[in-house]
C-alpha cells in the first residue's frame, strides 16, 4: 500500500480495493471479508461489476421477485444480497458501488452514513458528469423522474457497508422479463419490491463514454479530496475470500434456504386437462405439496406429490428429479414442461 502522508488535520484516505471477478457472490464475500479482518479508520471503497445476475434482498422470497425459469433460460445468476431493499438486476453495464465505514455499537443513525458515505458522493459525481441525479428519499437516486440507482445498507460486526447499484448500460429489457411475475400467486408477510420506472445513466449524458471509462470517472468523482490508497489483496487474502463465498453467498442456502416461509398456489388449463398445485415452501425447500385437477390419472397423485416434497424449490433440481419420473400413469398426457410451468409459474 502506498505510505500515508502526514497532515494537519489527518487527511482523509480512502481505501480502494478492486477484485477482477464479474461473480456477485465473490463480491459480497470481500465485503465481508474487507469488514471483518481490514481494520482501521479509513473508509474502504469498492467498485466492481457483474455478469447477468438477479440480486434478491435480504428478505424477500425469491420466486416472488424473479422468474426462475426465465433465469434459467437465460442463464442468469441469482445471488441473495446481504442488504436488505428490493431485488435488482445487473449485468455487466452495471456498476457496484461500495463503501464500508468502521460503526461502534453505540450506534447511530445508519440512514444518515448512507446519505452521507454514498448517496451524496454519487449524486455530486454524477452531476460534474453532466447527469440530472437527485436523492429520492434515502434509497434511490433519479434522472428526470426515473430511477438510476438503488442503494441499501448491513452490518457485520463494528463496520457498516452502504453499497449502491448503478444503471449505466444495463440491458433493461431483461430487467423487465426477469423480474416480472405475477403479483397474486404467493402470499407471504416478506418484503416485496416497488418497480418503478428506471433508466440507465448513459442516456442523460450528451457523449456517453464506453462503461469502463465510466467507472474510471466515478472512481475519480467518489474519492474527492480524499487520498486513494490501492489496496491489493494478497494470494492469501483472497483464499479467505473463495472460502467465504463457497460455504455462505455461494452456496444454496444462502440464497433459497433464507427464503421466508411462504405458500404457493397456482392452475393452468391443458389441452390434457387443469392441473392445480399447491405447496409451502420452508428454507428453500418444497413442503407439503397438493396437485389436483381433470387430467387422467390411473396412479393415486399422492406418489408424485411426495416425490416432489422436500426437493429445493429450484427448476434445474426439480427438472433433474422427474428426468426418470414416469408422469403419464399421474398427469395422463400434461407433459414435464407443462408441469414445470405450474409449480414455477
Amino acid at each position: 500500500m502506498n505510505e500515508k502522508k502526514a497532515s494537519s488535520p489527518k487527511e482523509e484516505t480512502v481505501l480502494l480495493i478492486e477484485v477482477d471477478s464479474l461473480d456477485a457472490a465473490t463480491h459480497f464475500a470481500v465485503e465481508q471479508y474487507c469488514m471483518e479482518y481490514i481494520a482501521g479508520d479509513d473508509p474502504i471503497m469498492l467498485i466492481w461489476q457483474t455478469s447477468p445476475c438477479v440480486m434478491p434482498g435480504r428478505n424477500q422470497i425469491v420466486a416472488a421477485e424473479v422468474h426462475p425459469r426465465t433465469a434459467e433460460r437465460l442463464g442468469i445468476q441469482i445471488v441473495r444480497r446481504p442488504s436488505g431493499g428490493g431485488a435488482i438486476y445487473t449485468d455487466e453495464g452495471t456498476l457496484q458501488c461500495t463503501v464500508i465505514v468502521p460503526y461502534g455499537s453505540g450506534g447511530g443513525d445508519v440512514r444518515e452514513v448512507l446519505r452521507n458515505a454514498l448517496a451524496e458522493p454519487l449524486r455530486a459525481a454524477l452531476r460534474d458528469l453532466g447527469v440530472p441525479a437527485e436523492i429520492q428519499g434515502r434509497n434511490d437516486l433519479l434522472a428526470g423522474g426515473r430511477k438510476i440507482a438503488g442503494l441499501a445498507q448491513w452490518i457485520w460486526k463494528n463496520r457498516l457497508c452502504s453499497h449502491a447499484s448503478l444503471l449505466y448500460r444495463a440491458d433493461l429489457s431483461v430487467l423487465g422479463e426477469i423480474l416480472r411475475v405475477d403479483e397474486g400467486k404467493i402470499s407471504s408477510r416478506a418484503i416485496r419490491s416497488v418497480r418503478g420506472r428506471v433508466a440507465n445513466i448513459c442516456e442523460y449524458m450528451r457523449t456517453p463514454p464506453p462503461t469502463s471509462v465510466f467507472k474510471d470517472q466515478l472512481k475519480a468523482g467518489l474519492s474527492g479530496t480524499a487520498a486513494a490508497d490501492e489496496y491489493v489483496l494478497s494470494p492469501a487474502q483472497l483464499e479467505e475470500i473463495r472460502a467465504i463465498r463457497e460455504a455462505k453467498y455461494g452456496a444454496y442456502g444462502w440464497t433459497y434456504g433464507a427464503t421466508p416461509e411462504f405458500d404457493y398456489h397456482f392452475s393452468r388449463r391443458f389441452t390434457a386437462g387443469i392441473v392445480e398445485v399447491a405447496f409451502n415452501v420452508v428454507r428453500g425447500n418444497i413442503g407439503r405439496c397438493n396437485i389436483h385437477g381433470d387430467f387422467m390419472a390411473v396412479r393415486p397423485v399422492r406418489e408424485l406429490e411426495k416425490h416432489l416434497e422436500g426437493l429445493a424449490y429450484d427448476p434445474g433440481i426439480v427438472r433433474n428429479s422427474l428426468a426418470d419420473f414416469d408422469l403419464a400413469p399421474y398427469l395422463g398426457e400434461v407433459s414435464r414442461e407443462q408441469l414445470l410451468s405450474c409449480l414455477f409459474a
